[in-house]
């Protein structure tokens, strides 16, 4: 009991000098004073003490990253930023490799395109299948008609 007592008459006396006045002055040869009382006969100015609290700024928007940057993080919100940095990752990764499938695709196109033109150029017996499924030897004119088709699709679509 009585060290509670104690404990308590301590806490007491050290929070009644939370709110006491500290004056600060210089003398004469310029030296800074500080006391809790004011001197006589010089101008001292209060630097502590019993002062109105400062005013509370606007909280920042949750979005702004200036509230992110201020400050240390919780782990919540390092967990947060990490997910979304996963999640970004993994969606560019995906975006990446669906890029470079489109990127493979139209190089198989482009390939068939020139193996197609290069047949059409040799000329010879070249034959084109018909809607019943039969085969149908092409004249000289039709293979012209044709390459000249294959390099205009070339040129479109294959640069």
């Amino acid at each position: 009991m009585k060290s509670r007592a104690l404990s308590f008459l301590l806490l007491a006396t050290f929070s009644l000098g939370v709110n006491a006045q500290i004056y600060t002055w210089k003398d004469a040869n310029g030296r800074t004073h500080f006391s809790d009382q004011p001197p006589t006969g010089v101008e001292a100015r209060t630097t502590r003490g019993k002062t109105s609290p400062p005013q509370p700024q606007s909280e920042p928007a949750a979005s702004e990253p200036s509230a992110s940057a201020s400050g240390p993080r919780g782990w919540q919100e390092q967990d947060k930023e990490f997910r979304e940095r996963r999640a970004k990752q993994a969606e560019d990764a995906a975006k990446a490799k669906e890029e470079a499938a489109a990127k493979a695709e139209k190089a198989q196109y482009c390939d068939s395109l020139r193996r197609n033109l290069t047949l059409m150029e040799r000329g010879g017996r070249v034959g084109m299948p018909t809607a019943g499924g039969e085969t149908e030897i092409m004249s000289d004119a039709q293979l012209k008609a044709e390459a000249e088709r294959l390099r205009t699709q070339l040129a479109r679509d294959c640069r």
